[in-house]
């Protein structure tokens, strides 16, 4: 019998009682891998054929669809107190310094520890 993963979103806080929080999806299915797979490398077509193509790594692109992939959801406020609705447009402005967005790849890490990448996602 096949086995599914259980992709209820799960909360990610700094503190536990923190207002504020970070949903991610509790595991990624295969769809979501192969997404990820695509968004890492590149093949031209020579390469695709079986030729002596190009390949590359794209890192950068890898790690931003983990976010659009796992993120579905947070509640999180802006320096006034007023609360900052979730978008694709507004994950992709989240600052890449904030320790919270470390603690999110941690967790996808250890929700995943399959994933490609995932040494690099765990924090410290």
């Amino acid at each position: 019998m096949p086995q599914f993963v259980d992709n209820r979103p799960v909360a990610v806080r700094l503190c536990e009682d923190d207002r504020e929080c970070v949903y991610i999806k509790g595991k990624l299915g295969t769809a979501d891998r192969n997404r990820l797979t695509d968004a890492l490398l590149d093949i031209d077509r020579e390469a695709a054929a079986g030729g002596a193509g190009a390949m590359a790594l794209r890192s950068g692109r890898y790690l931003q669809a983990l976010l659009e992939i796992s993120v579905v959801g947070w509640v999180a406020f802006d320096a006034d107190g007023h609360e900052i609705p979730f978008s694709l447009e507004q994950l992709r402005l989240w600052d890449p310094d904030d320790p919270l967005l470390d603690k999110v790849y941690a967790e996808i890490a250890r929700l995943n520890p399959t994933l490609p990448g995932h040494r690099s996602m765990q924090s410290t």
